[in-house]
């Protein structure tokens, strides 16, 4: 079975260094962010990261395709895709599309709408996080839902879930994959399709 992780390693080194040593060169030890089985989750997750190169040191980001067990052991053969060199990440008004601000990256966007609902008392579903090719960045409860035709209003008043609870989870200020069994059930039961369809997995 096809199995996937996200990588990610830094190393101070010098003028010359070929990209992706630190992911897969000698001596090389680098962290694993995410790990799951979805082919598609794992490109959306890689395209939220970017590599970083300065005189000095290497940032890098990637993605690890390899064959495992049905418990996700690794068996044989990896390949690697570097994610992208920095980009630029922006908050985006849902309804017009304008560009709020911008962010080096995915996760100062989430921390940055969670401050926008604050200041509009709680206000939900106004904002998107969009990359430098105006593609929205969606996770797969959003997909789904978006999908269905439904609102997150919709959602929350047939799964039971809590509107600004929902948002939080689309926009990855909340994971999901910590959510109680009863509430990724009900989500996916309001949603008619499987739990793992909906989760990071």
């Amino acid at each position: 079975m096809k199995r996937y992780a996200i990588r990610h390693g830094y190393k101070e080194m010098g003028k010359k260094f070929e990209k992706g040593f630190t992911i897969w060169g000698e001596d090389s030890n680098p962290d694993t962010i995410w790990e799951g089985w979805s082919d598609r989750q794992a490109w959306k997750m890689i395209d939220r990261f970017h590599c970083e190169y300065k005189s000095g040191f290497a940032d890098e980001y990637a993605l690890e395709i390899y064959e495992a067990d049905e418990d996700g052991e690794f068996i044989d053969g990896s390949d690697f895709e570097l994610a992208r060199e920095r980009r630029n990440y922006w908050t985006a008004d849902k309804e017009t599309g304008t560009h709020i601000d911008r962010f080096d990256t995915y996760y100062e966007a989430v921390q940055a709408i969670a401050e926008y609902e604050k200041e509009d008392d709680g206000a939900v579903d106004f904002y998107d996080i969009v990359n430098d090719e105006h593609e929205s960045i969606e996770s797969p409860l959003e997909e789904v839902r978006k999908s269905k035709k439904m609102t997150v209003p919709q959602l929350a008043k047939l799964s039971g879930v809590n509107t600004q609870m929902i948002y939080k989870y689309e926009q990855g200020i909340k994971d999901i994959q910590k959510a109680s069994v009863y509430t990724v059930c009900a989500l996916a039961d309001a949603l008619v399709t499987n739990v793992r369809d909906i989760v990071d997995c």
